[in-house]
């Protein structure tokens, strides 16, 4: 009897990758629910501690988004309107005004807790927005801070990558400048995370296999 083998390695097979996971602070805003999915929209006092704004509010007719409750506009954190609401701002951002150095809350911007476990990949810019100068700050969960920039009035960027568990979060926030000024520093935010795309893990298990393979036999008499 003859046998003819016909082997088709696992190096014959594509991998499938499962797609990366995406958090857009722009796309993702939401203007009826705080916290929403990974992303709170919030204050911060003066040691840092993060609450979440609790009213859904309309920051003198040129922006929508949230509020303290104590009654002041600021900090808030939200969506310009239309263009030329704000200078320096267009419509659809993501803003955050701070309160004057001093008061209970006086810095305004966003927490993303994170939902996985992995290495995920953040650009965040500040941008120049209004025409006051403001403190901007990327943490991680209250213990260090990643990146800090002080009586800014340009653009600025942070981009890095970070290992993370679920239930770590980061924040991206603005503050009064050095002299506790806060009018005209409407600040527009842009952060956008991912994690990679990675294989399946029936895709892991067929390419480590490696050498096993599919066997089909045929029998000639």
């Amino acid at each position: 009897m003859n046998y003819r083998h016909v082997f088709i390695g696992a190096f014959g097979l594509l991998a499938a990758t499962s797609q990366a996971q995406v958090w857009d602070l722009k796309q993702d805003f939401s203007i009826t629910q705080n916290p929403n999915g990974a992303w709170a929209y919030g204050n911060y006092n003066s040691s840092g501690t993060f609450s979440a704004n609790t009213t859904s509010s309309n920051f003198y007719g040129v922006a929508t988004g949230w509020k303290d409750s104590d009654g002041n506009d600021r900090p808030f954190v939200g969506t310009v309107d239309f263009d030329g609401a704000i200078p320096g701002c267009s419509a659809g951002q993501v803003i955050a005004h701070p309160d004057f150095a001093g008061t209970t809350h006086p810095y305004a911007g966003t927490r993303w807790t994170s939902p996985i476990t992995g290495t995920i990949n953040v650009t965040a810019t500040f941008f120049a927005g209004d025409s006051a100068a403001v403190s901007e700050f990327v943490s991680i969960n209250d213990a260090s801070f990643i990146g800090q920039d002080f009586d800014e009035t340009n653009d600025w960027t942070i981009t890095f990558s970070q290992n993370v568990v679920a239930g770590d979060y980061l924040d991206f926030f603005v503050g009064p400048n050095s002299t506790g000024d806060v009018n005209f520093a409407s600040t527009p935010m842009d952060v956008h995370i991912t994690t990679s795309s990675v294989p399946e893990p029936t895709s892991l298990a067929v390419l480590g296999l490696g050498g096993l393979a599919l066997v089909r036999k045929r029998k000639n008499h």
